[in-house]
């Protein structure tokens, strides 16, 4: 976005008061402010899947899991795979029936 402000400054030549850069630069703060945060949360998550970094590698196997499905799964189960009894408890598609 920060990339095209030269364009939309020639865009919104004459049309531009200084209320709409009032509130252009409130969005634009904000954004950054949640960028920012969207950057922490992601160094706090790459940090705590440090340690699982081996169930991830095979989660990563399954087809449709990506890393970000994976990290999810683990978050949500504490990464012990053992607590499942077989491969079809975890079957979405229901042909382990």
């Amino acid at each position: 976005m920060r990339s095209k402000i030269p364009e939309l400054s020639q865009a919104l030549t004459g049309r531009f008061r200084e209320h709409h850069a009032f509130l252009t630069r409130l969005c634009l703060d904000q954004y950054d402010h949640l960028s920012e945060a969207i950057n922490q949360l992601t160094a706090r998550i790459e940090e705590a899947m440090i340690p699982f970094h081996p169930v991830l590698d095979l989660l990563d196997t399954i087809p449709g899991v990506n890393q970000a499905v994976a990290e999810v799964i683990v978050a949500e189960t504490g990464g012990d795979m053992a607590r499942f009894p077989s491969a079809c408890v975890l079957n979405m598609e229901g042909s382990c029936m």
